[in-house]
C-alpha cells in the first residue's frame, strides 16, 4: 500500500514541472473540492439515514443504503471514468515482482481509487450512524462493513480486469461503451414501466427480497438485523455468505491476474492490422462559398464524428430526455408547475440542457487529432482556417440538435410560438458563438488527447473550470433575458436582444480567430507534447 501511495505521489509531484501543470492542479483542487463537499454531504445523509433506519427498526431501509453503496462502487469508476489512466497496475509487470506482490498491488490500486475512497468514507458514516443508534451493534456493523468492502473491492477489480481485456480493440470499446450508456439511459424507461406494472408484479417482490437478504448488500444488512434480534446463527450465516462470495471473487480475480502475469497483453489483433492496408483515395468535398482548407477540415470532422460512437451518442441524449419526460409527464398533473402553466417553455429548457451536454466537446476540439496535429501545424494553411472548419461542424451540430428538439417538443408537448422559437434559436446562436470563442482558446491552451472509443478519458482541469464559468455566465444572461421577456410577454423583443448579443458575439469570435493564429504558434510545443504523447 505504501509503495502504491508513494508511486502515485511521485507521478503527481513530477507532473508539476511547469506553471501550466500548477494551474491544472489549482483547477483540479477547485473542482475536486466541490466534489468533496458533495461527497461529505452525501456521507452525512447516509449516516443520518442509517441512524433513523436502525432507531425505528426499518432494516429494509438499511439494506437499501447498502445496495446503493454497492451500485456506486461498481458503476461509478466506469460511468465517471475516474480511474487513473496514468497509473495502470498492469505497468508493474515490467518489474521483477512475485505474483503475490502483483496481486496485492492490484488491490491497492483499486483501494486508492477516488471512487473507492469515497465509498469507504460513506461506509464509515453508515457505521457511525448505526453505532450511535444502537451502540451494542457496533462490532457487528464493523464486521459486516469490512466484509462488504472486501467483497465490493474484489468484484470491482475483477470487473475492471475483464473490461480492460474486452476493451482491447477499438470497435469493441465503442460497442461496449454505447451499450453501457444506452443501458444507463434505459433505466429511466425501465423504472417508468416498472411503476406502471408494480401492482401486477408485487407478488414477486417478496421472493426477490428473500433472495436478496443472502446476497452482498442484503447479507451485510441482514447480519446486523439478526444480531439486533439476538439470532446469532442467522447472522453467522449471512457473514458466511459474504465470506464465500468474497473468496470466490478472489479466486476468479487471481485467475485473471495470473493470465496477465504470465504474459497476456491486450492489443490490436492481426485482423485489424490487416484491414489497415491500401485505401482508395477519393477527392475531398467542394462546398460552395467556402475556402478549400475550411471545407477539408469540415469533411475530416464529419468523418471523425461518424467513426466515434460515444461522441455521436451525445446528440441522442437530449432527444432521449425529451422522450423520457414525455412518458413521465403524460398526466398534466405530474408536470412541474412552470411547465404546466407554460408548456412552450419546455423547448428552451431542453435546448439549455443540450448546451450543457454538447459544449464540453467544443472546449477541446483537437482531442482526436493525436499525432495528426503535426500535419495540421506543418500544413501551408492559416490556422484560423482549421479552427473555422472545426467550428463550422460543431456549431452546425448544435443548431441541428436545436431543430430536433424543436420537432420533438412540438410533437410531444406543444408547438412553441414563433416568438419563443425565434428567441430560443437567437439565444442558441449567441451561446454557441461565445462557447466557440472560448473553446478555441481553451483547445490551444489546455489540449487533452482522446482516443476513439476509449473508455477512460478526461478533460483538462483548467478546461473544465473555465468551461463551467463560460457556460454559467452565458446561461445566466440567457436566463435573465428569457425570464424578463416571458414575464413581460415580449418574446419578439427578447429575440431582438439576443440578435444584438449574437452580433456582438460574432465580432468577438472573429477577433478571437485572429488571436488564435498567433496563439497556435506560441502553443505549438504544448500541443505536440499533449496530443502526440501516448
Amino acid at each position: 500500500m505504501g509503495l502504491i501511495a508513494g508511486l502515485r505521489w511521485r507521478l503527481f509531484w513530477n507532473s508539476l514541472g511547469t506553471w501550466k501543470a500548477k494551474a491544472e492542479l489549482i483547477a483540479s483542487v477547485l473542482v475536486g473540492g466541490v466534489a468533496a463537499i458533495v461527497a461529505v454531504a452525501i456521507g452525512l445523509g447516509i449516516g443520518a439515514g442509517a441512524f433513523a433506519a436502525v432507531s425505528r427498526g426499518r432494516w429494509g431501509a438499511l439494506a437499501g443504503i447498502f445496495w446503493g453503496l454497492f451500485a456506486f462502487w461498481q458503476l461509478a469508476p466506469f460511468l465517471l471514468a475516474m480511474t487513473n489512466k496514468d497509473a495502470d497496475s498492469g505497468s508493474l509487470l515490467r518489474f521483477p515482482l512475485r505474483f503475490s506482490t502483483f496481486f496485492i498491488l492490484n488491490l491497492a490500486y483499486g483501494l486508492l481509487d477516488p471512487v473507492a475512497v469515497t465509498a469507504m468514507f460513506w461506509l464509515a458514516c453508515l457505521t457511525a450512524g448505526v453505532a450511535l443508534a444502537r451502540p451494542e451493534l457496533g462490532w457487528a456493523t464493523c464486521l459486516s462493513v469490512a466484509m462488504f468492502a472486501a467483497l465490493s473491492l474484489l468484484l470491482n477489480r475483477l470487473l475492471f480486469a475483464w473490461l480492460m481485456k474486452l476493451l482491447a480493440k477499438r470497435k469493441t470499446r465503442e460497442t461496449v461503451f454505447l451499450v453501457f450508456l444506452l443501458g444507463m439511459m434505459s433505466l429511466q424507461l425501465t423504472a417508468m414501466a416498472g411503476a406502471q406494472w408494480a401492482k401486477k408484479t408485487r407478488w414477486n417482490l417478496g421472493e426477490v427480497q428473500a433472495v436478496g437478504r443472502w446476497v452482498v448488500a442484503g447479507a451485510a444488512a441482514g447480519a446486523i438485523e439478526n444480531t439486533a434480534a439476538g439470532n446469532t446463527a442467522a447472522a453467522a450465516g449471512a457473514w458466511s455468505a459474504l465470506g464465500l462470495c468474497a473468496g470466490g471473487l478472489g479466486l476468479l480475480l487471481r485467475r485473471r491476474l495470473y493470465a496477465l502475469y504470465q504474459g497476456e497483453e491486450a492489443g490490436w489483433s492481426s485482423g485489424e492490422a490487416a484491414g489497415m492496408g491500401e485505401r482508395t483515395v477519393r477527392p475531398g468535398w467542394r462546398i460552395p462559398w467556402m475556402r478549400a482548407p475550411v471545407a477539408a477540415v469540415a469533411e475530416k470532422e464529419v468523418k471523425y464524428f461518424f467513426r466515434n460512437g460515444p461522441m455521436a451518442l451525445q446528440l441522442i441524449v437530449p432527444a432521449f430526455v425529451i422522450g423520457v419526460l414525455a412518458l413521465a409527464w403524460r398526466d398534466e398533473v405530474l408536470r412541474p408547475g412552470l411547465i404546466r402553466q407554460s408548456p412552450e417553455l419546455m423547448f428552451p429548457s431542453a435546448v439549455a440542457y443540450s448546451l450543457l451536454i454538447l459544449m464540453p466537446m467544443i472546449h477541446n476540439c483537437f482531442a482526436y487529432e493525436a499525432r495528426g496535429i503535426q500535419a495540421v501545424l506543418l500544413a501551408p494553411v492559416k490556422f484560423r482556417d482549421v479552427l473555422e472548419g472545426k467550428n463550422l461542424v460543431h456549431g452546425g451540430l448544435v443548431l441541428a440538435e436545436g431543430m430536433v428538439i424543436w420537432a420533438m417538443s412540438s410533437a410531444v408537448f406543444l408547438a412553441p410560438g414563433a416568438g419563443i422559437t425565434a428567441a430560443t434559436f437567437s439565444a442558441l446562436v449567441f451561446a454557441t458563438l461565445i462557447n466557440l470563442t472560448a473553446g478555441n482558446a481553451l483547445s490551444l491552451h489546455y489540449p487533452r488527447r482522446f482516443d476513439f472509443g476509449q473508455f477512460q478519458q478526461r478533460q483538462s482541469g483548467m478546461s473544465v473550470l473555465f468551461g463551467l464559468v463560460v457556460q454559467g455566465v452565458t446561461l445566466t444572461v440567457i436566463g435573465v433575458v428569457f425570464a424578463a421577456a416571458h414575464w413581460l410577454g415580449a418574446m419578439w423583443q427578447g429575440a431582438a436582444i439576443f440578435g444584438v448579443l449574437g452580433m456582438a458575439a460574432w465580432q468577438v469570435y472573429t477577433l478571437g480567430l485572429e488571436h488564435c493564429e498567433e496563439l497556435a504558434r506560441e502553443q505549438r510545443e504544448t500541443m505536440l507534447m499533449e496530443l502526440c504523447a501516448k
